[in-house]
């Protein structure tokens, strides 16, 4: 009999002979289980002993130690890590068992992010992925469970990698100023419209849509993966509610122009409400009425703006706003109409074009999934099963991973330990704790959110078959033994990565970028290999700050030094030179109106008293420079944990 099948009827019995008091009956098992271990990790951090069901709850439930570590895929330095991994031999019998992929988040840290990274949307999505419709749109969700430290999300593994590391592979290899075939691009298209449209069936926006995220799985089929950004559409509607919008989620080539009104409007209130700013620092929910928090923000149409990103990223080589500086990337994003161009030499077919700028418009223009499908570029697809016809490219499968994995294990058991509790609460980082309230009331907010009742808990056990059936793992190509091939194919593991760039299955090649593109006449110096913001963990984070600022600043600026004689002024962008016709002073995009106006301020001269925001901005940023600083050797011995 399979070991986890022994370890499942363990918790069956030791869950049924938990005092009433002690068992929510009512809430299904997997529910039951999560209350369960967390009032036993509570009764034994308070130091009392464990009544004997809960003792063999702990013993019987899924761990980290569960499984052994192949590879380290990415790292988010100290805080998260995702692995390849096998179950070992206290889940499985045989030898070798399937891989998989295990994705850890450091507890505290995801508390303190959770504005940033919603980890209950993403359970709650992934667990999507076991309904029978799901088709393989997502991965599937094997496992999710808490450690005392961290939260663990168990995934089934897709072998042929993703397309950013397809784009970077190829281009590099064949020519630099041009992305991917079409025949190649066009059922991957297909199949991630197929699977957006699935998301917001199932009531859910992904807002995080870029190459790193989709995934080919053992048949080649793409998969839409990382959910941690992901946020609940407003029952019956495609729209999102504030509450899930209070800071600026994404990656910037790919934000829509409406995300970035939002948060412009969102600094700006923060402004004129810097009493509230004690409740709100990095992402806590501020003290708003419940009207404004279920107003609207934006809506799920933020996901088609990302795939017409997307396709264009894929065909042209390069993403259509990309610039070094990610201020002026938004600025690009904000004036799309100016901004929106082919390369003169670009092999992309007009079907193909106008594909892209029917996906590139306005947020009230923006089509539906429907209007989507009828595009001329995708008229040889059958929507009607868009995941049957087999793929015009199959990437290899690595075939060099260890089959021991006793050396793995051995690097993660004897790593060196690192206190992030101790961390957490230095008085260097006191800006990464929660603002100032009673110590029982933060724990008891901490408590509750992992508790995760309104989500049905966060601990979900595998399946009977997860951990023998290796049905996933595909057959190596005849050619796969080539060294050329695994060496392409093998993914490497960057310096640093960042909750912004979280993935880094790619090939970091060394070839030389090109020299610029010429596009409508004007050289502009677009690498494609140069769109990658190598930043560590630290410096990304102080980047996401400070441009997050700019959304805001930049509009206030322009607006003091433009305003009309009389001192009053908009509440939006004024038109640059050239630029198409605007709406309410941003370039075509329709938005829901503002429900209260914001109160006229006289403009201020330069070198004037800071606002309140931006002084404050700035003291984040200073800390955040001092931190750096100061705990450099201890993000780099936890670097040294993954290498």
């Amino acid at each position: 009999m399979p070991a986890w099948r022994d370890r499942h009827e363990a918790l069956t019995s030791a869950l049924a002979e938990l005092p009433t008091e002690l068992n929510d009956a009512e809430l299904p098992f997997d529910a039951q289980l999560h209350l369960a271990l967390l009032r036993a990790e509570t009764t034994v951090q308070r130091g009392r002993g464990l009544l004997p069901p809960l003792k063999r709850l702990r013993l019987a439930a899924p761990t980290v130690d569960d499984f052994n570590p192949v590879e380290t895929l990415s790292s988010s330095g100290a805080f998260s890590k995702v692995e390849l991994v096998r179950p070992s031999k206290k889940l499985v019998k045989s030898a070798t068992g399937p891989l998989m992929v295990l994705k850890t988040v450091e507890r505290r840290w995801a508390f303190r992010m959770r504005a940033h990274h919603h980890i209950r949307h993403e359970v709650s999505i992934l667990r999507l992925s076991r309904q029978p419709d799901c088709n393989g749109r997502i991965p599937r969700l094997i496992a999710s469970f808490l450690s005392p430290t961290s939260f663990h999300l168990l995934m089934a593994h897709a072998p042929r990698g993703d397309l950013w590391s397809i784009l970077e592979e190829k281009t590099t290899a064949r020519d630099l100023s041009s992305g991917l075939p079409e025949d190649w691009v066009r059922p991957w298209m297909a199949e991630l419209v197929d699977a957006v449209e699935w998301v917001h069936e199932k009531g859910w926006a992904h807002r995080d849509i870029k190459p790193q995220n989709l995934l080919l799985d053992a048949d080649g089929h793409l998969q839409l993966t990382d959910f941690g950004s992901a946020a609940p559409l407003q029952a019956g509607t495609t729209l999102i509610a504030r509450k899930h919008c209070r800071v600026l989620l994404g990656t910037p080539d790919y934000i829509a122009p409406e995300v970035l009104k939002h948060a412009e409007r969102i600094y700006q209130e923060e402004e004129d409400h810097e009493e509230e700013l004690e409740r709100s620092t990095f992402g806590a929910e501020e003290a708003r009425s419940q009207v404004e928090q279920e107003a609207r923000a934006y809506g799920a149409e933020v996901d088609w703006w990302a795939c017409g990103v997307v396709m264009y990223e894929l065909l042209v080589g390069s993403a259509p706003f990309f610039a070094e500086d990610i201020s002026e990337t938004y600025e690009r994003i904000v004036h799309w109409q100016d901004n929106l161009a082919f390369p003169s030499h670009s092999a992309v077919s007009s079907a193909a074009e106008q594909a892209i700028r029917g996906l590139l418009v306005a947020q009230a223009e923006r089509p539906s999934s429907r209007r989507i499908k009828a595009f001329d570029w995708f008229s040889p697809i059958d929507w009607s099963q868009p995941r049957s016809t087999p793929p015009a490219y199959l990437p290899p499968i690595r075939a060099d991973f260890p089959a021991n994995d006793s050396f793995a294990q051995s690097q993660r058991s004897f790593a060196p330990s690192f206190d992030y509790a101790s961390f957490l609460s230095s008085p260097g980082l006191s800006i990464l704790r929660p603002p100032p309230r009673t110590v029982q009331g933060a724990q008891s907010e901490e408590q509750g959110y992992w508790e995760a009742r309104d989500y049905g808990g966060l601990t979900t056990l595998p399946a009977e078959g997860d951990f023998t059936d290796d049905s996933a793992r595909a057959a190596l190509p005849s050619n796969s033994s080539s060294p050329a091939i695994r060496a392409a194919s093998r993914p490497q593991a960057s310096a640093f990565e960042t909750p912004a760039r979280p993935l880094s299955r790619l090939v970091h090649l060394s070839h030389a970028p090109p020299t610029g593109t010429a596009i409508d006449g004007a050289q502009q110096t677009r690498s494609v290999r140069s769109n990658r913001r190598g930043l560590s963990e630290m410096d990304a984070w102080r980047e996401m700050q400070e441009h997050a600022w700019t959304v805001g600043m930049t509009a206030r600026k322009q607006r003091q030094t433009q305003a009309p004689a009389g001192g009053s002024h908009s509440n939006s962008l004024p038109s640059r030179e050239g630029a198409a016709p605007l709406r309410g002073g941003w370039p075509l995009i329709e938005t829901q109106p503002v429900e209260k106006s914001l109160p006229e301020r006289e403009p201020e001269d330069e070198g004037a008293r800071l606002g309140g925001l931006e002084r404050r901005q700035r003291a984040v940023v200073q800390q955040l420079e001092v931190i750096d600083e100061k705990y450099r050797g201890l993000f780099e011995l936890a670097a040294k944990e993954v290498v």
